[in-house]
């Protein structure tokens, strides 16, 4: 441990190397640097192979800047290793050139790499590339990940932030990750996903414990999008927003998102989705689109649970692919879950890009509480003609019933009814509101009924002893 505003660490002959046992054991390594300042010319690498942990910490307000910060991963089957670079307590991390992980050529097999950032305050900044290099055949497990978990923390990735290494097994995985509060992401370009993985799972998570102090993700390049997949694959794209978290471009615009919706690539396969949970997401979208009418495979889902969120987007589209059906689901698909804090609808400012061909399931079974006639919107939308829109693939307001399209599902309860409508907006003028009005009332006895039933219970019981 090198603490403390007067001690110096020097590193002049060579990069800086850390390595975990390549035998079964609960070897440990963990070096720490809490100086005033520390700046290295070098490589700092840390080399996971079959068990143990290693941390190199930077700890006690440290200013440090080195060279690049990387890992070697493992190879070894069965391998539980863990190499990390921690940033705690107010220090800073600073890389002035590319970053990363590089593995054998037979790819990543166990372990996990990444950085975590800790404490109040704490930052990594990278000016390089945050590169993945994987092996060519594509890992087959292993964890490679950024996670901040502590208070006001930032995560600034100055060029591009590439989470596209190759997969080929279920259990391997590239994670972003925001916990706590007030954590920041500052990246200029965020490429999540790779087209040719047969398995694996790409992911972004957020969710800050605090509705005054949000997480909040800026991006420089304005796109962000989940490719899907031009081979059969099981591959998984997620980004997930699990409460109190904001998106935005670097200068507080708007995101073009898109999902399974590239020009001239005929998806196959793999499964991309955006998730928004919780409450207090603020979510802002021009272009926001999923699906595209080609694709023969694979899914883009678009899935809202609960409500007390804000989802803005300038232009909307939920486009299927071809042959789609609840049966085989392919392309863009809609749900809305709800729960007893309602839905969180999507507003679109200009409008429907496109038709709604799109499959969307409506689902009350998250909900507990009792309702009468209650109104809930699901899209504000300024376009005079939703209901025709509408009404040509999810659902006949004359009939008042739903088209192959829409999927609805409902508690179970008697008596429970459901009816949707589009009608001028409550919330903006000149806006068509899409809303659905529920009634589901659970029959829940009196006290008195309840003492009336265990009574009778009690009865029985006593004469069913008595014959015995």
């Amino acid at each position: 441990r090198f603490l403390g505003a007067t001690n110096t660490v020097n590193f002049t002959n060579g990069d800086f190397n850390m390595y975990s046992s390549k035998i079964s054991g609960n070897s440990a390594s963990t070096v720490e640097i809490g100086t005033a300042e520390f700046t290295s010319s070098r490589n700092f690498r840390l080399t996971n192979n079959m068990q143990g942990d290693q941390k190199l910490i930077f700890s006690n307000g440290v200013q440090a800047t080195v060279n690049s910060a990387s890992f070697t991963a493992s190879n070894y089957a069965d391998g539980t290793a863990k190499s990390y670079y921690i940033i705690k307590d107010g220090a800073s991390l600073t890389t002035n050139n590319d970053n990363g992980y590089s593995s054998p050529s037979g790819g990543i097999v166990s372990g996990e790499v990444g950085f975590l950032l800790e404490g109040d305050g704490s930052s990594f900044i990278s000016k390089g590339q945050m590169n993945i290099h994987p092996g060519n055949n594509g890992n087959t497990g292993g964890v490679y990940a950024i996670r901040l978990h502590g208070t006001n923390g930032l995560f600034e990735a100055q060029k591009n932030l590439h989470f596209t290494g190759l997969f080929q097994g279920d259990d391997a995985m590239y994670l972003l990750e925001m916990l706590g509060s007030g954590n920041t992401a500052n990246i200029n370009t965020f490429n999540l996903g790779n087209n040719n993985s047969t398995a694996g799972t790409y992911r972004f998570y957020s969710k800050s414990d605090s509705a005054e102090n949000k997480n909040a993700i800026y991006l420089t390049n304005t796109n962000l999008g989940l490719g899907g997949h031009t081979i059969e694959s099981a591959a998984k794209n997620e980004i997930i927003f699990a409460g109190n978290t904001i998106l935005r471009s670097s200068t507080g615009g708007a995101i073009t998102f898109k999902a399974h919706e590239y020009a001239g690539r005929v998806f196959v396969g793999g499964t991309d989705k955006l998730q928004i949970s919780g409450s207090g997401n603020d979510l802002l979208f021009a272009d926001f689109l999923f699906g595209n009418g080609v694709a023969t495979g694979g899914t883009a889902t678009l899935q809202i649970i609960g409500g007390g969120s804000h989802i803005e987007c300038a232009n909307f589209r939920m486009a299927r692919g071809a042959e789609t059906s609840w049966e085989n689901p392919i392309g863009g698909i809609l749900e809305f879950l709800f729960d007893d804090t309602g839905i969180t609808s999507i507003q679109a400012n200009n409008g429907i890009n496109g038709s709604l061909n799109g499959l969307i399931k409506i689902d009350f079974t998250g909900m507990q509480g009792n309702y009468q006639e209650e109104r809930f919107v699901l899209m504000t939308v300024n376009q005079s003609n939703l209901e025709s829109l509408i009404s040509q693939y999810w659902y006949d307001f004359i009939s008042q019933e739903a088209l192959d399209n829409l999927r609805l599902i409902t508690r179970g309860l008697e008596d429970e009814y459901c009816e949707f409508a589009v009608e001028d907006s409550t919330i903006i003028d000149g806006y068509k509101d899409f809303v659905v009005y529920y009634t589901g009332t659970s029959v829940i006895p009196e006290p008195s009924t309840f003492a009336a039933i265990f009574g009778a219970l009690a009865i029985a019981f006593a004469l069913y002893r008595r014959r015995k």
